[in-house]
């Protein structure tokens, strides 16, 4: 208690001083890209003389400060809005940025009201776009019928692959088709009755599902369903019954679309197409509601025909933008700027990547393989990726804010929104191709909140309690690029420590995509793997060791701290159980929690030859590879067969299983098919030329591509 009163009186002696410190008083020019807010408030310092420094974990946020002859205090002060942060002033003349809980807590109820607000309106505006029309036999007859002679018009015209999705009648007929899918239907239905502060309550990243059955993990949904649910099953039943009906005959032209161009418009609606009556008493309602941003949700409706044992799912997305009257129309749109330097060399490097492969690709259309397209990526461009070397903030995001500061004639000081990374390839070309009004990026704008404090502009992004301490691990990333960039391959491990590096978002994507688009890794980013890698990286190495040689595990032998962290992935994570075919989710089969004598397993599902190619793979032109070894025996098989050059080995898939004690019945519950998990071991730590390759594994990998490819004719015809 003495220590307090000390430190009270202390603060109570030093507390004047922040505004009579006359240092403060001093103009400050400063004008650097983004970067680190540790290194702003050292650089700062080093400049003034007057020693600031903020906290943990603020110290940690990308901030971006370009202001011009501002007292320094009015640089502070602006810091300090941009954070929701406050300067406390130190007894030894230092200031000491922090964020106070009781601030942190106001910031985050602001933002759940302004969310509250804008979701209230947006479910009303999804019912409206969603065409919610009544259904009745003949105007859903006339609807297929109209259905019906677009896809005949389509069939019957010499429209390719390549244009079908320009052309005026595949673009009504996925209008109808979204309008007729039951998942955005029914979706907005459900929500108008949900009490939507439920949403709000749901963890970014998180899940949680909403049912009238009873359970641990299943969340109250709050209203009786019974009459949504006979309106639904009649409206599927006449849909599916119209579907089939033969003078509509919508059957046998669908068949010849999807033989013709592959995916039809309704593959949404096949369960119902291909399903059977439903009765609306057998009908069992799950809603899964997974939070992918603060302003976002994918709505997820699991019907369970309890009679027939199908269960029928389908998703909705909900996302909304807000009040774009945040940044009104005005001069600022025609502002021209430049692109910096930096992001210029980016841009270009990125255009000449696509291009190269652009040809690589036409070469292969005119029966070339042209695999000597030259394009290299020098030091300078290499430590510009790197996000340990270049904040990768310092180029797009820095550009786009300080040219909107710029367009009002102010200084700036902004805390930077992480998603925007994922915007790098969308205005590589832009950057390249010199169009750059500001007004183009109105999109990248308008998510953040512009606050005007004299010769300032002070932005940060739309609710930003949900964007603080969202960055991954800079350094953490960049080890892992580093080895896979020379190993050619991501291990198993690089994929498990990817994971730990980018813990807290799922935006790294976006900064990668600047690796991927170079070409200067060699693998798809998607085969990071997802929340199942981050629960096994964080097991022991003997337990995950033992799980990938097939060991089962009960979950008795897992600490507490491990299976409250299975138990998180598997209910709040994406993750669905296969039974007998069908996909159930956890809170389906396990309301109250997986009983402890079920058993954890990972099996290797598959195990089979695999090549990645000297170039290009994150285009997926290995599919160019599996193609020209399936057709090694027909007559227009390419000339260049045989100068094939890649990292050839073996490609192991795992799955994970939920396996029931031994006893009465060793049944399998089901895969948890949302982990899959790939290692590749080379057979040579080179790529190779395919004449180079032992004749066993030649003959393997050619007999892989067979079944792979019949594996993908039988899923066609099904």
């Amino acid at each position: 208690m003495r220590s307090l009163v000390w430190v009270s009186v202390l603060l109570s002696l030093v507390a004047p001083a922040f505004s009579e410190d006359t240092r403060l008083q001093q103009k400050v020019t400063f004008q650097e890209p983004a970067q680190a807010l540790a290194q702003v408030c050292k650089s700062l310092s080093q400049r003034t003389g007057v020693v600031l420094f903020a906290a943990p974990p603020l110290d940690k946020e990308i901030v971006i400060v370009h202001v011009a002859d501002l007292t320094l205090k009015a640089v502070m002060d602006g810091l300090a809005e941009a954070l929701d942060a406050e300067w406390f002033a130190q007894p030894n003349g230092a200031y000491r940025l922090s964020r106070p809980p009781k601030r942190a807590q106001e910031r985050r109820q602001q933002d759940d009201a302004e969310l509250r607000v804008e979701l209230e309106q947006a479910i009303p505006k999804a019912l409206q776009g969603e065409k919610q029309w009544q259904w009745t036999p003949e105007n859903l007859k006339q609807e297929l019928l109209k259905v019906r002679e677009l896809m005949q018009a389509v069939l019957q015209s010499d429209v390719s692959m390549e244009t079908l999705y320009e052309t005026p009648e595949h673009q009504e007929l996925f209008s109808r088709a979204w309008t007729l899918d039951f998942g955005n239907r029914w979706a907005p239905l459900l929500l108008q009755r949900m009490d939507i502060s439920k949403l709000l309550r749901i963890p970014v990243g998180e899940r949680r599902v909403f049912s009238t059955e009873r359970g641990k993990y299943i969340e109250p949904l709050g209203f009786d369903p019974t009459t949504l649910l006979r309106q639904f099953a009649y409206e599927a039943n006449l849909f599916r019954e119209l579907w089939h009906s033969p003078d509509i005959g919508l059957d046998d032209l669908n068949r010849q679309w999807e033989s013709r161009y592959r995916l039809s418009p309704f593959w949404r609606s096949r369960q119902l197409i291909r399903g059977v009556r439903l009765h609306p008493d057998t009908l069992r309602l799950f809603v899964s509601i997974l939070r992918t941003d603060a302003e976002a949700f994918s709505i997820t409706i699991y019907l369970h025909d309890v009679e027939n044992n199908r269960v029928y799912r389908t998703t909705y997305w909900l996302g909304f933008r807000g009040n774009e009257s945040r940044l009104p129309k005005g001069e600022w749109e025609r502002f021209e700027f430049e692109w910096s330097p930096a992001t210029r060399l980016l841009a270009g490097a990125y255009n000449t990547s696509m291009q190269a492969l652009r040809e690589e690709f036409a070469g292969y259309t005119r029966g070339e393989l042209t695999y000597e397209v030259s394009f290299r990526v020098d030091e300078v461009l290499r430590r510009l990726c790197d996000p340990a070397q270049t904040e990768p903030h310092s180029m797009v995001t820095t550009d786009l804010l300080r040219a909107y500061a710029r367009a009002h004639g102010k200084s700036l000081i902004a805390l930077t929104r992480e998603r925007d990374l994922t915007k790098i390839s969308s205005i590589a070309g832009a950057a390249a191709y010199g169009r750059h009004r500001l007004g183009q990026y109105r999109q990248v704008l308008e998510h953040y909140h512009w606050q005007e404090q004299d010769a300032l502009l002070v932005a940060k992004p739309r609710f930003p309690s949900y964007c603080w301490g969202v960055r991954f691990d800079r350094e953490g990333v960049s080890r892992v690029l580093k080895q896979v960039s020379q190993q050619g391959y991501p291990t198993l491990d690089d994929k498990l420590l990817w994971k730990s590096a980018t813990e807290k978002t799922e935006f790294e994507a976006g900064e990668c995509a600047r690796w991927n688009g170079l070409g200067m890794i060699a693998f798809d980013l998607g085969e990071l793997g997802g929340h199942e890698a981050r629960w096994l990286g964080k097991l022991p190495l003997r337990m995950r060791n033992a799980l990938l040689a097939g060991t089962p595990i009960r979950q008795l032998e897992l600490t507490p701290a491990q299976r409250a962290s299975f138990y998180q992935w598997i209910y709040y994570g994406s993750v669905e159980v296969g039974v007998n075919n069908e996909m159930f989710l956890p809170q389906m089969l396990f309301p109250d929690g997986i009983p402890l004598e079920v058993a954890i397993q990972v099996r290797s599902a598959e195990n089979f030859p695999a090549v990645i190619p000297s170039r290009f793979d994150n285009y997926r032109a290995g599919y160019q590879y599996l193609e020209l070894l399936s057709r090694r025996s027909e007559p227009n098989a390419l000339p260049a067969y045989e100068s094939l050059q890649g990292l050839f080995g073996m490609l192991t898939v795992y799955s994970m299983y939920l396996v029931l004690p031994r006893g009465e019945s060793e049944e399998e519950v089901g895969a948890v098919l949302g982990w899959r998990l790939s290692e590749f071991r080379p057979l040579v730590n080179k790529p190779v030329r395919w004449n180079e390759l032992p004749a066993n594994f030649r003959k393997q990998l050619e007999e892989a591509v067979q079944q792979r490819l019949q594996r993908y004719r039988d899923i066609r015809e099904d």
